[in-house]
């Protein structure tokens, strides 16, 4: 299950390169865009559970790359305290 991700497919590689790098953050999402935000936004919350140290990845042109994000001391996944609904 993806809680989030990036899709760099539409940044521009410098001319003549084959590879470029880019830094990935982890932000807290705006509160204006929580109700958006999956299984967060009923909850209300928009700080990240968890610190995350950026990272630089190297994407390879015509490549895919995946890469998973572990945020460091994060709260441990309760569940909802309302049933289930539709």
């Amino acid at each position: 299950m993806l809680e989030g991700s990036f899709d760099l497919a539409g940044l521009q590689i410098p001319n003549g390169a084959t590879s470029a790098q880019y830094q990935l953050p982890v932000e807290a999402v705006d509160p204006l865009w929580s109700r958006n935000a999956g299984p967060y936004g009923s909850a209300g919350q928009v700080k990240p559970s968890g610190s995350f140290q950026p990272m630089i990845v190297t994407v390879k042109l015509g490549s895919s790359l995946q890469q998973d994000i572990l945020m460091q001391s994060s709260a441990v996944q309760k569940p909802q305290w309302y049933g289930t609904t539709s």
